[in-house]
């Protein structure tokens, strides 16, 4: 598993991008987020296969690959807090927060990975619809 660099602010925008992982001044919790939009919509449009890839598509996603990946999808340590233009969810556990970063991130920079979990998205229900 890779190992996130945060920079002085306690962010990092690189190591899973297009996800972006950022610490809490107080250390209580890791904010995920995901709003490179250009980065995304440019290598696959606004969607795949009629699958929005918006914050409430990607939050779907982001579900689907934990699912995947044999972990809970809507775990209590995690809140997802999603809106139109960003996928912002937030973890009190780091590594938890670093699993699921790591599996988006593959998600998000594999047009065949991302279209196996718009499929696990559909089967499950958590497409936004």
């Amino acid at each position: 598993m890779k190992t996130p660099k945060f920079n002085s602010e306690g962010d990092d925008k690189t190591t899973f991008a297009p996800v972006e992982l950022s610490k809490h001044p107080e250390g209580a919790y890791i904010q995920f987020l995901v709003c490179d939009w250009g980065r995304i919509h440019g290598a696959f449009g606004d969607t795949v296969d009629d699958y929005y890839l918006n914050g409430y598509g990607i939050e779907g996603l982001v579900m689907a690959c934990r699912l995947h990946a044999g972990l809970e999808p809507e775990a209590d340590n995690m809140e997802y807090n999603s809106e139109g233009d960003a996928c912002y969810i937030c973890f009190e556990n780091l590594d938890d927060a670093v699993e699921t970063a790591q599996l988006v991130s593959q998600t998000l920079n594999d047009r065949k990975t991302l279209e196996a979990m718009i499929s696990v998205a559909r089967e499950n229900g958590f497409e936004d619809s």
